[in-house]
């Protein structure tokens, strides 16, 4: 039972989110996915927040997207031994989702 008045509530919180946020989804399974991912990122908000850290995170646009998505908006990608490469802002509009372009010479422009 608890179970299910937690996810109602954090129903009705993500409805509010996309509201406030001005958020849509293509699909009833997008909507589901990022409605899990919002619910997962609350969840670590408010468990950092608990911590007494010297900081606060707060609910933002970006807390009904999924890790990789995103690293993605934010331009960064992992190299294949792990390293973290950042891009510098160019992004592709796939389905609506923002992607970080593949095409231009990172080498050249000193990211790389």
């Amino acid at each position: 039972m608890h179970d299910l008045v937690e996810s109602s509530r954090f129903s009705d919180a993500h409805e509010d989110f996309q509201k406030k946020f001005h958020k849509s989804y293509t699909s009833e399974f997008e909507k589901r996915q990022a409605s899990v991912h919002y619910m997962q990122n609350v969840r670590l908000i408010h468990s950092k927040n608990r911590q007494a850290l010297n900081y606060k995170l707060k609910v933002n646009h970006m807390t009904d997207m999924s890790r990789e998505e995103r690293q993605a908006m934010l331009g960064l990608v992992r190299a294949n031994d792990g390293r973290e490469r950042t891009f510098v802002s160019c992004f592709e509009n796939k389905s609506n989702k923002m992607v970080p372009c593949r095409s231009s010479r990172w080498r050249l422009s000193g990211t790389w």
